[in-house]
């Protein structure tokens, strides 16, 4: 749990004044610091007390671990001026590390010999009875021969609904809508909060979601996906509608909030 009010030294995370503008003078670097991460496996909180001030911080040592780590590892962040929030965190990390260690404990001392034969699959513990999957419709862009641009998207029958838009607001009353929802809060945490996927319409088939036409909402850089993207503004109007429902619980999300 790494708590800070400022940035480190060097002027490549921040845009202030820096005694020691070239970085740490003990030559440490956030690249040498994600390797010891990634190494030790090490769940890593960041809690902020002015985020503003540190977000090019994180970013950068975000980009280095999800790197390093083929994207396994991410920076979870909390504000750590908010008591509750930095208590429910300082408890997920502390139990999620003491699960991690006992596994590693268990499966260090198992003997155990390879099987070559086919299992029995019937035998293994089956999908769960109601798995619903999300996936956004390709596209394409065509250019006519009189320079003329057109984007070109799979054609899906069925009617189309919105579960919730770019400006914040959430549709709850649609089936499904859950679903929709906790991918947002989803894709806010995975990114290491640096984004969030909202604007989500589409058709539902059964159990499969088709989507398109999202908005995505970068936390430092507003307009960078577009006129649509509206920053950090964007992400706060999301959570400032959105409640975490049983599937943002189960997947360990709620409490992480912008």
């Amino acid at each position: 749990m790494h708590i800070a009010d400022a940035p480190c030294h060097g002027t490549q995370y921040h845009s202030g004044d820096d005694t020691y503008p070239n970085g740490d003078p003990a030559g440490i670097t956030h690249e040498s610091m994600m390797a010891e991460v990634v190494r030790l496996d090490i769940q890593y909180w960041f809690a902020y007390i002015n985020r503003s001030s540190t977000d090019k911080m994180i970013d950068i040592f975000n980009e280095s671990l999800k790197s390093q780590s083929s994207q396994r590892l991410i920076i979870r962040q909390v504000d750590a001026t908010k008591p509750d929030e930095l208590t429910s965190a300082v408890h997920k990390a502390v139990t999620a590390s003491v699960f991690a260690n006992e596994a590693r404990k268990k499966i260090g001392g198992m003997s155990s010999t390879l099987d070559s034969s086919e299992p029995n699959w019937a035998s293994l513990l089956p999908q769960p009875a109601h798995l619903e999957t999300l996936e956004f419709l390709p596209v394409d862009v065509a250019k006519m021969d009189d320079g003329t641009l057109y984007v070109l998207q799979v054609f899906v029958s069925g009617k189309f609904k919105k579960y919730n838009m770019k400006n914040g607001i959430v549709c709850l009353n649609l089936p499904g809508s859950d679903v929709m929802q906790a991918f947002s809060h989803f894709s806010y945490v995975h990114s290491g909060e640096s984004l969030l996927i909202c604007d989500l319409e589409g058709i539902k088939t059964g159990n499969r979601f088709q989507l398109t036409d999202p908005a995505i909402h970068n936390r430092t850089r507003p307009n960078y996906y577009g006129s649509t993207d509206s920053g950090f503004i964007g992400i706060k109007r999301f959570f400032k509608s959105h409640s975490c429902n049983g599937i943002c619980r189960q997947m360990g999300l709620e409490g992480i909030k912008a």
